[in-house]
């Protein structure tokens, strides 16, 4: 369901704005992308003479515990403090790899077995508590959250007819985690296979499956003499052993890879010839993706284009597009590099700059994270922030949790941004970390929501505080355009 809403607020350098929020309901039937996105106008405009940016929910007094206060300056010179930046698209690790499946005692639905022989290919995980990537996941073993990861077969020289036949058994959240069957012609212009295949739709495997013998064809027609494939398994941003809120046996498993054509057989591979662990054997192996890339970096606030009549800042902040080779002249401003647009290989921006691991000390069950951003994000350009925490158990970090939201605002200015998180540290954390990104949405929303032709150089980050309040109570995390008084209907009616 999609709820258009519109918000309106009252503002001090502007009489009257209004400002969107687009949210998709969650409900039963979990969206691909469980995102909403939020405008709101500046009703503070003044960032830089207090301890927070806006005023915080409760009295900063002796029963507020500072967890962190960052202004990234020191003297002249820009620091990070110990925040490191990181492109979220990149992935953590390969987890394709070759398993015996020893002491998993076949999961808990009875798929973690070799399919055939003693070895298999797997793309999943082992519980393994020296593994920061897995030691926090809430259901081993299994996948885990954003996964995008890729075995594929060396380039063939082939004539007529290529067949693919394979053992496979999978195991992932029913349409929306899935493994594609893939070819390209040796030229990196990879075709998901959509009209061949005997399971799942066509090529396409979710949901759950115990050992099958499947084929796929691809035609002497579509070929010119070279041809390679690959299983491309991909997972959204929730429900997996990650979170634990899906428990699998998951993701999938492969054996006895064969491939033919007109000529015969090319190529078997059932893995029994490799290591437990290796990233493949023979012609088949891990074939991961490079990420978006890193964008990130700080800058002094006299170098930065700041159009705000309300505030300046001088100091140093984070920004987005260091290398980008995009500049905002569609904006106006020729001279200022711009966020980064659509790749080569297809991708989208998702770069977060991430907070030290920081003791949760303190008492009460309030906690937010302020943070001042410039935002020159119309909807159009499709470019929003976001943020993410995770909590820590004893050195192991748990999954990093979202409220499912990416933000932008069409006004040129600093916006004092407050975010509660109190209600999301998981019982028993002993650190959390906190993380703050930009996200480009035009992979699911150009030409739906906005066109993306246009990127400023914002969002811009400064001035991150994170503090906990001694406040006691049960805490409601609430989109503020879900409550009635906000949404009156613009025409005066109740059905507008």
């Amino acid at each position: 369901m999609k709820h258009l809403r519109i918000l309106f607020l009252v503002i001090l350098c502007v009489a009257l704005t209004t400002a969107a929020g687009y949210s998709k309901d969650v409900g039963n039937s979990k969206t691909r992308e469980h995102t909403y996105m939020r405008s709101f106008e500046n009703v503070y405009p003044d960032l830089g003479t207090q301890p927070l940016a806006r005023p915080v929910r409760a009295p900063a007094a002796a029963d507020t515990t500072w967890l962190g206060v960052w202004g990234f300056d020191a003297g002249a010179s820009c620091v990070e403090q110990g925040w490191v930046h990181l492109d979220k698209t990149k992935q953590v690790d390969e987890y394709w790899h070759v398993d015996d499946f020893a002491g998993l005692s076949g999961g808990d639905y009875g798929l973690l077995n070799p399919l055939e022989g003693g070895k298999s290919a797997w793309c999943g995980a082992r519980p393994n508590p020296a593994d920061i990537n897995v030691c926090g996941y809430g259901s081993p073993p299994g996948y885990g959250n954003n996964w995008e990861q890729f075995f594929g077969s060396t380039c063939f020289a082939v004539t007529g007819n290529v067949e693919l036949n394979f053992l496979v058994a999978w195991d992932s959240e029913p349409g929306f985690d899935v493994t594609t069957i893939e070819y390209d012609l040796c030229d990196d212009n990879w075709i998901e296979i959509d009209s061949y295949g005997n399971a799942g739709n066509g090529g396409v495997y979710d949901n759950f499956s115990p050992m099958i013998f499947d084929t796929v064809i691809v035609d002497t027609t579509i070929h010119s003499g070279s041809l390679r494939f690959r299983f491309h398994f991909s997972s959204d941003g929730g429900w997996s052993d990650g979170d634990g809120i899906w428990n699998t046996d998951g993701a999938i498993i492969l054996d006895s890879m064969l491939v033919s054509d007109g000529t015969g057989l090319l190529d078997y591979e059932d893995f029994e010839s490799a290591n437990v662990g290796d990233a493949g054997a023979g012609a088949w192996n891990s074939a991961n993706i490079a990420g978006y890339g890193d964008y990130a970096a700080l800058y002094p606030g006299l170098q930065m284009l700041q159009q705000d009549p309300c505030f300046f800042d001088g100091d140093c902040m984070w920004s987005f597009f260091t290398g980008s080779t995009a500049d905002y002249s569609c904006g106006g401003s020729p001279a200022q590099t711009a966020v980064p647009y659509e790749n080569a290989r297809g991708q989208y921006m998702q770069n977060h700059i991430v907070s030290p691991v920081l003791p949760f000390v303190g008492s009460g069950s309030v906690a937010e994270l302020a943070f001042n951003v410039y935002r020159d994000l119309p909807l159009d350009n499709l470019i929003f922030y976001e943020w993410q925490l995770r909590s820590w158990f004893d050195g192991c970090p748990g999954a990093w949790y979202t409220d499912w939201g990416v933000y932008f605002g069409p006004n040129k200015d600093w916006f004092g941004e407050i975010f509660p998180f109190g209600a999301n540290v998981e019982v028993g954390a002993t650190d959390i970390q906190l993380s703050v990104g930009v996200r480009d949405m035009c992979q699911f929303w150009c030409g739906v929501y906005g066109t993306g032709s246009c990127h400023s150089h914002a969002p811009l980050i400064d001035a991150i505080r994170i503090y906990r309040v001694d406040l006691a109570g049960p805490q409601w995390t609430v989109n503020d355009f879900e409550l009635f008084q906000d949404n009156f209907a613009t025409d005066g009616t109740i059905t507008g």
